[in-house]
């Protein structure tokens, strides 16, 4: 989990909620406010907007519903997508969203360009895959 570095009185607050989330097996990372939310719009807004992305287009490419057809890779891939409404505006909210979709959309292209091309795949694949 991420904190927020802040001075004053919260501190002890911060101290015993860093306890907690070590207790239950977290890692507690401290950062300015601005690492916090560019965190935040790699780690949730993206895959966020993926998953909602993803879910419209599969449904789109369905002859049936999606509930019928989905297996667990489809139904673990888009399950982000049934965040609700508000959260889910306040998350796409995030600074620097829009750079990482773009660069979502790069990787994107690459693939589909590669489409054919078992080398080029595979290339890409490893590459990516991290």
């Amino acid at each position: 989990s991420l904190a927020v570095r802040t001075a004053g009185p919260d501190a002890p607050a911060r101290r015993t909620a860093g306890r907690v989330a070590l207790d239950l097996g977290g890692i507690v990372t401290e950062c300015d406010a601005a690492t916090h939310d560019r965190v935040v719009a790699a780690v949730s807004a993206l895959p966020l907007a993926s998953a909602i992305a993803l879910r419209h287009v599969i449904e789109g490419a369905l002859p049936i519903e999606f509930e019928r057809a989905a297996g667990p890779g489809a139904r673990d891939a888009t399950r982000l997508a049934a965040t609700p409404t508000d959260l889910a505006v306040a998350l796409l909210g995030a600074p620097g969203l829009a750079g990482d979709i773009a660069a979502l959309r790069a990787v994107l292209e690459e693939l589909e360009a590669a489409l054919g091309d078992e080398a080029a795949l595979r290339r890409l694949i490893e590459r990516y895959r991290g």
